[in-house]
């Protein structure tokens, strides 16, 4: 078993301990019931310096709150806007471009991500969104959103990005958290964003909002996202 010494301030403090009587520095006196012994140190007198000994039991770690997490598995709750032939699309990623060794062709979970095209290049112009359903965060003192994402974005000199957005329904503003580009690194990566203090407490969604600058570029991939959470 672990062991705890509590020194005299804790004991002191401590009103349900009722100890015995000693008589000279040294002597040990052991608490009613087997769990703890009180020790007077016999370089001090008893009223500065005392020690308990007992079992010690660890702290148990305070368990996250999750307002929501999906892995795409399940029935579809999300919503998404745009037009032209690039579209965000859920399924298992198929996209391969061999001359720039870019391969995405798996979730990072089950079988289901989203992506702007599962299989093909975006193309010049793309502004789509995907939206997730509404999330209470009534109660919530902090939150933050987390994904998993592939990004294969043109990041030579464009401004095509990949950007977070946090809906707060309640106050009706939307709140930018995080923007991105780069080139495919060749895994799923983990990323994650505060959700702004003044939308705790309120009825928020989750907007992936993928936009190109129509500078015409090719060869991209775009972007991939799975296993989103929102937790404290």
């Amino acid at each position: 078993a672990l062991t705890e010494v509590s020194n005299d301030t804790e004991l002191k403090s401590a009103s349900n301990l009722t100890w015995g009587n000693w008589t000279s520095a040294g002597d040990t006196i052991v608490k009613p019931g087997p769990e703890m012994v009180r020790y007077v140190d016999s370089d001090s007198s008893p009223a500065q310096k005392s020690y308990a000994v007992g079992e010690f039991v660890p702290p148990v770690p305070p368990v996250a709150s999750v307002f929501f997490e999906d892995d795409f598995e399940g029935t579809n709750a999300w919503a998404t806007t745009g037009a032209g032939a690039t579209l965000w699309e859920r399924g298992t990623p198929n996209y391969i471009n061999g001359a720039f060794g870019v391969y995405i062709t798996n979730a990072l979970s089950g079988s289901n991500a989203w992506g702007t095209d599962l299989d093909y290049e975006y193309f010049t112009g793309t502004d789509i969104t995907l939206t997730s359903p509404a999330i209470d965060l009534a109660g919530a003192t902090s939150a933050s959103v987390v994904w998993w994402e592939r990004m294969d974005i043109d990041d030579s000199s464009s401004t095509d990005a990949g950007m977070v957005n946090i809906i707060d329904l309640t106050a009706g503003t939307n709140l930018l958290v995080h923007s991105d580009q780069g080139a495919d690194a060749g895994d799923w990566a983990e990323r994650s964003a505060a959700v702004p203090a003044s939308a705790l407490g309120h009825s928020v969604q989750v907007q992936f909002h993928f936009l190109d600058d129509g500078v015409p570029s090719g060869g991209w991939g775009g972007w991939y996202i799975d296993d989103v959470a929102v937790t404290d």
